[in-house]
């Protein structure tokens, strides 16, 4: 069974997504999540703001990118065969209980900030 994904976002939810997405904004609000995209630089150079709100989004992209990592590191995604296709969202979903099986990916003291 496929699961269209903005079917799976509740009210309040995240989505933290690329310059290449904003099509999605209004379905987003929709159900009242909040998109999260890096700022389009209109002039050639960002604003202050523009700087700082790009430097929090890609704090939070490193920590996205390490937890994809993880789940990669399994291996198990390298050799699913063709026959197993039915059974990729429960398979997914154990490389995901694996990865989180581990030590958490940002130290307290990172969380905070």
């Amino acid at each position: 069974m496929t699961v269209d994904f903005l079917s799976c976002i509740e009210p309040g939810d995240t989505v933290l997504a690329d310059k290449g997405f904003p099509q999605i904004k209004s379905e987003l609000l929709k159900r009242n999540a909040l998109l999260v995209i890096p700022p389009f630089a209109f002039d050639p150079q960002f604003t202050n703001s523009e700087i700082d709100e790009t430097y929090k989004i890609a704090s939070v992209r490193i920590h996205v990118e390490r937890a994809i990592q993880r789940i990669k590191l399994c291996n198990i995604l390298k050799f699913i065969p063709i026959t197993l296709l039915p059974h990729i969202d429960a398979i997914m979903h154990m490389c995901c209980v694996i990865a989180n099986s581990k030590p958490p990916l940002i130290k307290n003291s990172e969380a905070s900030n």
